[in-house]
């Protein structure tokens, strides 16, 4: 699914808190089940497209080859995953984390800028970049960028 460009875009994606609020921005106001989204940036962190990953898919369940032929699809420099999950807003547990950070080196192995998983509950919002620890703190917005 490709939005609008007119549709509640917030270029470049600068940071989590930019893509917290593209992520509600696309889902709109209605209640939004438990899913991913994939978010697809382009070299200078401009929206490039967006991927709907099937009902019950969670971050374990992706393949490399997936984000990789995704973000083929989407034109995209990197990718950053949404995760909408329903109950009420608490912290991400230690196991969403860890499968985060699989994710991330199994895509990293592959070639496949995956920057951040962006958890949405509630009204609330946590990076899984920021609370697995990788240890390095990806810059999300290229130095080519205006």
């Amino acid at each position: 699914m490709r939005p609008s460009r007119e549709l509640c875009v917030r270029d470049p994606i600068r940071g989590p808190d930019d893509a917290a609020a593209l992520l509600r921005c696309l889902s709109g106001d209605a209640e939004v089940p438990s899913r991913l989204l994939v978010v697809g940036l382009g070299g200078d962190r401009r929206l490039t497209g967006v991927g709907i990953a099937p009902p019950g898919r969670g971050l374990a369940d992706f393949k490399v080859w997936e984000l990789h032929a995704l973000a083929d699809e989407l034109d995209a420099a990197a990718l950053v995953v949404g995760r909408f999950a329903r109950g009420r807003p608490r912290p991400p547990s230690d196991a969403e984390a860890r499968a985060f950070v699989d994710l991330l080196q199994r895509a990293r192995a592959a070639g496949v800028a995956l920057l951040d998983c962006v958890v949405l509950r509630g009204e609330r919002w946590w990076s899984l970049a920021e609370r697995s620890g990788v240890g390095v703190r990806v810059r999300l917005v290229s130095e080519e960028a205006p």
